[in-house]
């Protein structure tokens, strides 16, 4: 998948453009170069979430095979993975830990219905309607609206979970999450480019799961030039399985009296 922000700065790099006087050239290239610590710090974190998954519901898209010596735990797991699979929608919060001095900690909540997704993080939030095809990165603080037109080629939340596909997994245990008596299972998740030791909880009274915690590592920059695995921990819990949620949150038009482009916020023309 491409970063859509790679996409606009490439696309912005390459519109042929008419000559224009040297000193405008030269605060132009003063401005690019002002923003690219910033664009090349977002581009980072943007391919790590999407590396680990951290905007995913629960398993909500699939069903996970869990290799049991006694049918019992598996079955009760397969059945809360199959409870959410048919989810009619789902809101969470995620918290992901980066084990490295350029990544804070990023918390986002999700809000999943359908073909729609909203992601509230930061100073920013992402939403996305799949099946027209279509989204808009909202920036309140400066009300600028980044539009985007093609949003096929990105992947959806749901399907991160697809990595569970064929998974081990055992009950280990019961802990309190959040007042909630919860099983405990624990899952192993081999992949070359990112293996993943995941835990699962779930309320064994109502068949939900109530939290998901998934540990990695995933390369990161040193200072050197060269890359280095920087460990890392996600954790989505706070579910709110089958929640009524507001249509407005999911709308992707702009805020009436919002500034409206096509690239990110550090690349859009400087008003006078």
């Amino acid at each position: 998948m491409t970063d859509p922000l790679d996409r606009a700065a490439a696309e912005v790099r390459d519109t042929p453009v008419p000559p224009v006087p040297s000193d405008l050239a030269a605060a132009t290239v003063a401005a690019l170069a002002a923003a690219e610590g910033t664009l090349a710090t977002r581009r980072r974190r943007m391919k790590l979430l999407r590396t680990v998954g951290a905007t995913a519901a629960l398993a909500a898209a699939v069903t996970l095979v869990v290799v049991l010596g006694s049918g019992s735990p598996a079955s009760a797991l397969e059945a809360a993975l199959d409870k959410a699979r048919n989810a009619r929608s789902v809101k969470f919060v995620s918290v992901l830990h980066v084990k490295h001095p350029e990544m804070t900690p990023q918390t986002t909540t999700v809000y999943w219905q359908g073909a729609k997704v909203r992601f509230e993080q930061g100073d920013h939030v992402r939403v996305a309607d799949y099946a027209a095809n279509c989204g808009v990165f909202l920036y309140p603080a400066v009300k600028y609206a980044w539009r985007l037109k093609n949003v096929a080629k990105m992947e959806p939340p749901l399907a991160q979970y697809e990595r569970f596909v064929a998974s081990r997994g055992a009950k280990d245990g019961t802990d309190d999450v959040r007042g909630v008596k919860a099983d405990r299972y624990r899952l192993k998740v081999d992949r070359k480019d990112d293996p993943q030791d995941v835990r699962l909880w779930v309320d064994p009274r109502t068949g939900w799961p109530v939290k998901l915690e998934a540990t990695g590592t995933v390369q990161m920059p040193d200072g050197t030039g060269k890359d280095t695995p920087a460990p890392y921990t996600l954790t989505d819990d706070r579910y709110e399985w089958d929640a009524p949620l507001d249509a407005k949150l999911f709308e992707v038009e702009v805020p009436a009296g919002w500034e409206a482009g096509d690239v990110p916020p550090e690349l859009r023309p400087r008003k006078e």
